[in-house]
């Protein structure tokens, strides 16, 4: 078992794949749901054949979605050598199946390959053992409160949906958006007067 972790989708999310009919289309950060099914599956190549899970979605500063999943693969690919067959060390990337709308974007599972449509996507990063094991993980310090969060979200979930967790700070966001917004509890942006589809604490208020 060993724990990856890295970015499903950047804010513009273009990808691009001159193999397909549609070669070129976009999975925007900010159109994906913020609540995901409970279980969302991950394998390796898109080949369907199940290796493991996300346990946490986060979305970041810039607006990127990141996530940490529990899986039993390695960085490597398997290659035959004479009559041997060796695994080779390979970097992996993050790759999503989604539902086919352009907005309000279900992830249906995530995807280890090593050919990512994305543009400028970047590597996942492993980590030995699953989450139990992560006191005795070398970790990037600008990672380690995401981990800490990922840790801390699993324990508590006990089975239900997968939230994004936004990062955002609410005050920022006002900024940028200028008057007539509020923050809901889940970090989105609410036009005032707007109706909700579902009950949130406001966390801060631009009048």
């Amino acid at each position: 078992m060993n724990t990856i972790l890295g970015v499903i989708a950047t804010q513009d999310g273009i990808a691009s794949d001159p193999t397909q009919r549609r070669s070129r289309w976009a999975t925007p950060a900010a159109e994906i749901r913020a609540v995901q099914p409970a279980y969302v599956p991950v394998d390796v190549e898109h080949t369907g054949q199940w290796c493991g899970e996300v346990l946490h979605l986060e979305r970041d500063e810039r607006g990127s979605v990141w996530c940490l999943a529990e899986v039993d693969a390695a960085p490597a690919v398997r290659v035959r050598v004479g009559a041997d067959i060796v695994d080779v060390p390979s970097e992996f990337f993050f790759s999503i199946e989604r539902t086919p709308f352009d907005t309000d974007i279900l992830v249906r599972s995530v995807s280890l390959t090593r050919r990512p449509a994305r543009l400028g996507a970047k590597p996942v990063t492993w980590f030995p053992g699953d989450l139990s094991d992560r006191s005795g993980w070398h970790i990037d310090w600008q990672l380690r409160p995401l981990i800490a969060r990922a840790s801390e979200s699993n324990y508590t979930r006990h089975g239900g949906p997968l939230l994004i967790r936004d990062t955002r700070p609410p005050a920022a966001l006002l900024t940028r958006l200028g008057p007539g917004f509020y923050v809901d509890r889940d970090g989105e942006p609410v036009p005032v007067g707007a109706s909700m589809h579902r009950p949130g604490r406001i966390t801060a208020v631009r009048p």
